[in-house]
């Protein structure tokens, strides 16, 4: 008797460490590793294809166009093309509020594409730029949202 009451509680006990982790912990790993994936080919891909920014009058157009879909008209938003290393770390481009209603967006020579400026255009939208900087938030939310939206448009 005595026996097999341990034996129920040790398997009992491994059948709810198999659940939690098949429910919770497994789907979250794969769910993580694929959206890493995705989101690295992904941007790849997009930035690869996506139109060259040449002249500040396509730049000019095209932050027209990408605002306008953003509904950021109402905003100024002014846009610098930078030489590479201005951005901090590896990046190929940032964006700020510099003032009451004023927004910048700097373009190094290797991220003049549209969609990096869109990419940038949604950490603006979606208000990123107005928060307090945050390295957590930043890397678990405001920059997978505007991946999202650089490679499929999808507003998050």
């Amino acid at each position: 008797g005595r026996m097999m009451i341990k034996q129920n509680k040790k398997r009992n006990a491994l059948q709810r460490a198999f659940t939690v982790y098949s429910k919770h912990v497994f789907p979250r790993v794969v769910y993580t590793l694929s959206a890493c994936l995705i989101f690295e080919y992904g941007v790849e891909y997009t930035r690869s294809v996506s139109p060259e920014l040449k002249t500040k009058q396509e730049v000019q157009y095209a932050l027209d166009e990408e605002a306008k879909e953003l509904n950021l008209l109402e905003k100024n938003i002014l846009v610098q093309l930078v030489a590479d290393g201005t951005c901090r770390g590896d990046a190929l481009a940032c964006s700020g509020k510099i003032g009451d209603n004023t927004y910048s967006i700097s373009l190094e020579e290797d991220g003049r594409t549209r969609n990096i400026l869109r990419h940038e255009l949604y950490h603006i939208a979606d208000e990123h730029c107005d928060e307090e900087w945050s390295t957590f938030k930043y890397f678990s939310l405001w920059e997978p949202q505007a991946v999202v939206y650089e490679v499929w448009g999808w507003r998050l």
